[in-house]
């Protein structure tokens, strides 16, 4: 007899988004925007979560990011109202939504320096952490600043680490942080930076 047999593909699948989470601006002070149309005094973050104030080393951000508190509110805030040498901390979320059962593999993530930003060059400098959702630290390739050039990759997936696992196993969306890795560094207005 002919008949049906159902395919469903299981592999990673990841989006990415990149806001500012926080700035050392004091006077004018900072605004965020999100969509253009709004402006808030500090960006709108998922629920729970909170992120330090850039040049400062430890822990980039408190809570816990997930799927869920991303698709609500995500992590894409934009910045005005800064002066030259304010200090700015910026996220890159990477979400794997994906069903693949061992995660996303040979994830390499780069960027660009904006126009009208420089690295520190007071410590801790650039200030590169990568995380995953729940804040543990993801294995890495590649010197912090090779993020603006060649790129760096994430360390695969193995027995003891878990880097960006399934997004959405069998039982339901993942709700753990672990299918997110949560890139933030620091930058630095250049000196001749006004406001408008």
């Amino acid at each position: 007899n002919t008949a049906i047999a159902q395919v469903t593909m299981s592999e990673p699948l990841l989006g990415i988004t990149k806001g500012v989470v926080s700035t050392s601006s004091n006077s004018p002070p900072a605004f965020f925007e999100q969509g253009g149309n709004q402006s808030f005094v500090s960006p709108p973050l998922p629920a729970g979560v909170s992120f330090t104030p850039p040049g400062q080393p430890g822990a980039a951000f408190t809570g816990k990011i997930t799927s869920g508190g991303l698709a609500t509110t995500p992590i894409d805030a934009t910045l005005s109202n800064v002066v030259g040498n304010d200090l700015v901390k910026f996220s890159i979320i990477v979400e794997n939504t994906g069903s693949g059962p061992n995660g996303a593999f040979d994830v390499v993530v780069k960027d660009t320096l904006p126009a009208g930003f420089q690295i520190p060059t007071g410590s801790p400098g650039l200030n590169l952490q990568v995380t995953d959702g729940t804040g543990t630290a993801l294995a890495y390739t590649g010197t912090p600043t090779d993020l603006f050039g060649t790129g760096i990759q994430l360390v695969d997936p193995g027995a003891t680490t878990g880097s960006l696992s399934a997004g959405n196993p069998s039982s339901g969306t993942n709700t753990s942080g672990t299918n997110i890795a949560v890139i933030t560094y620091d930058l630095q207005l250049t000196p001749n930076v006004v406001p408008l």
